[in-house]
């Protein structure tokens, strides 16, 4: 997770998710980007040792380098009650990683899921769907980096800097009439 430590990014049903994949027997680990308030920060410490899961989760602090953040993750996962458009899912994108993001915001638009998926969308505050949509991106690795190989071309002929060029540039010509 790529977030700041914040109630609205429901960080607690990522953990609860982790957990349902942990007795499942799977071998998996939570990489935590963020900071945020430091009353809310040690209320997800005490849910994630709560929940008997602190050998699993890595508190990894703020990052000013989303792209080292990335390079670390296989999936990056957003468990948002609320976005917009959200910036940490289009550098999931452009990074080229396996995206599982709740249904909130424009998540469904920028992951395509009704066609041409660049990811996989849950609905938010569900953590059996959410871990149901990880184990499934498990199963079938090849599957997943094909659908995030996607995802990231999809993402740099629409969002990245050559595209914002192209359209500011158009912006440009457009009011001086060349």
């Amino acid at each position: 997770m790529l977030s700041r430590l914040d109630p609205m990014k429901d960080h607690t049903v990522m953990f609860s998710a982790l957990k349902m994949l942990i007795d499942r027997g799977l071998s998996v680990r939570l990489l935590v980007f963020g900071k945020g308030d430091t009353h809310w920060e040690s209320h997800l410490v005490q849910k994630a040792s709560d929940l008997k899961l602190e050998k699993f989760i890595s508190w990894c602090g703020w990052s000013d380098d989303p792209w080292n953040a990335l390079a670390q993750m296989d999936i990056l996962v957003s468990s948002s009650k609320g976005e917009g458009m959200s910036n940490t899912i289009l550098e999931g994108m452009l990074a080229g990683r396996s995206i599982v993001a709740t249904d909130v915001g424009d998540t469904r638009r920028l992951l395509r899921v009704e066609a041409d998926r660049c990811g996989w969308v849950v609905p938010p505050s569900d953590p059996s769907q959410l871990a149901s949509c990880l184990e499934e991106v498990l199963a079938d690795i090849e599957q997943s980096k094909q659908i995030a190989r996607h995802a990231q071309e999809i993402a740099e002929l629409n969002y990245g800097v050559n595209r914002m060029i192209d359209e500011y540039e158009k912006l440009y010509r457009k009011f001086l009439n060349v």
